[in-house]
């Protein structure tokens, strides 16, 4: 059963048997009915429970722990104070809530310098700084696509291409020759640069299908490969 303590500040809910919950009266059910009666006096509910580890994964500010009670934090800085003091392996989604909180205060370099300062990769080799800018690209995306192609051409080294590849799609839902000059300017420097490369096409590919059959088809030849796949499927979308 899921449950979390009562005794440590924004501690996350964990697994934990029913004889544990039962005989320590520090922890709480996650899901508690009410009216619940625990086999011993419990602690009571104090304002930190529900929330993720502080500071929380809701941008753009995420919470801060102030004389063990959970608030807002008011600045970019607290976030990114309360990211440092987490395992390194935790960190990439906090500097990305410190990233763009800075970015919606102060603008686009000082959430790329919060970015670029987060070191450590993922598992399969990604920094965790190429993470952090994704995010911040992705907010920048869903106001201003445009804007967001010059974050990633600006600030993207590892994961330009999966950002222009995103950001593409986004401009060419409203204006498919735009999308397309993004796509055919991602660099390819390996393997998958190229697929995103591709894939930019596929997708834009897709969204012509849906009202010009004949563009699509042409979109997809500039894949590649799967050329013909592409060319069937946009004719599935067509139908």
């Amino acid at each position: 059963m899921l449950a979390y303590r009562t005794d440590q500040c924004c501690d996350c809910w964990s697994i934990y048997n029913r004889t544990t919950v039962d005989e320590n009266r520090h922890l709480r059910l996650l899901d508690e009915p009410a009216g619940y009666k625990y086999a011993k006096w419990r602690c009571p509910q104090i304002p930190c429970p529900f929330v993720a580890c502080a500071p929380c994964f809701n941008p753009p500010y995420g919470l801060v722990c102030d004389d063990l009670i959970c608030r807002g934090a008011e600045t970019w800085q607290e976030i990114l104070h309360a990211c440092q003091a987490l395992p390194q392996d935790k960190q990439s989604y906090c500097y990305g809530n410190a990233a763009i909180s800075a970015y919606q205060n102060e603008g686009e370099e000082q959430a790329a310098r919060i970015c670029t300062s987060l070191d450590g990769i993922e598992t399969w080799g990604t920094p965790f700084s190429a993470d952090c800018l994704l995010q911040v690209a992705r907010l920048i995306m869903a106001n201003d696509p445009q804007r967001s192609v010059l974050f990633c051409r600006a600030y993207m080294t590892t994961l330009q291409s999966n950002c222009l590849n995103e950001t593409a799609y986004a401009i060419g839902s409203t204006d498919l020759d735009e999308g397309l000059i993004v796509c055919s300017e991602i660099s390819v420097n390996g393997d998958s640069d190229l697929e995103q490369k591709d894939f930019c096409f596929y997708s834009l590919a897709m969204t012509a299908a849906k009202t010009d059959l004949a563009r699509a088809r042409q979109v997809c030849t500039w894949m590649s490969r799967e050329v013909e796949k592409c060319q069937l499927e946009a004719e599935e979308v067509a139908k």
